[in-house]
């Protein structure tokens, strides 16, 4: 028996969740915009598991995406005070 759209989508969401941890951001946010679009282009599913599993699916990427923009905005406050501290430096 091959995987049915089903089976596919409940792969996607373990695939997803596995990811949602990493911290390596570049090669994760390539590897879940796959997956999304992966599960963007499989057929449809018995409403009754769709959203269940869609909810996974997105908890799990949101989850990540959460995370790599908490760290995006720390990076930047943290170069916002270095560059404050170089020009108060240069002056």
């Amino acid at each position: 028996m091959g995987d049915t759209d089903l089976e596919k989508r409940l792969a996607l969401c373990l695939k997803a969740e596995e990811l949602s941890g990493s911290s390596d951001w570049r090669e994760t946010t390539v590897a879940l915009q796959a997956l999304q679009a992966e599960w963007k282009a499989l057929g449809p599913v018995p409403r009754e598991q769709a959203q269940e599993l869609w909810r996974r699916f997105r908890e799990a990427c949101d989850a990540f995406f959460t995370r790599r923009q908490a760290d995006l905005e720390s990076l930047q406050a943290q170069q916002r005070v270095r560059h404050g501290k170089q020009q108060r430096h240069a002056q």
